[in-house]
């Protein structure tokens, strides 16, 4: 399901190079977009057992200048299932910029 991002203490640029140097992301990981778009990552990751890949999108958006938050999508390609992995994967990467997110007013 669809979750609130959260905002972090970091330009734009910073977010994603942390994000895509990141050791949690490089794990079995295969870098698919190149640098086309400047604030945009895409990887595909195969299934520890069965290889089956699954798609990794990042959008990093700028929230002025040194605040941004991100857009994470993580999708099987193949089967109708995936016991969970592809939300715990993205909650990893998330676990690994809590250092840098902006608290919540109220919180």
């Amino acid at each position: 399901g669809y979750r609130k991002s959260p905002v972090y203490e970091l330009p734009a640029a910073v977010l994603k190079k942390g994000l895509r140097d990141s050791p949690a992301v490089k794990w079995r990981l295969e870098r698919v977009d190149y640098d086309s778009e400047p604030l945009s990552l895409r990887f595909v990751q195969q299934s520890r057992f069965l290889k089956f890949p699954d798609t990794i999108r990042v959008q990093v958006y700028p929230l002025g200048v040194e605040q941004a938050t991100l857009a994470l999508y993580s999708q099987s390609q193949l089967g109708r299932k995936d016991f969970g992995v592809n939300l715990a994967r993205m909650k990893r990467w998330l676990k690994r910029l809590e250092p840098h997110q902006v608290p919540e007013k109220g919180a």
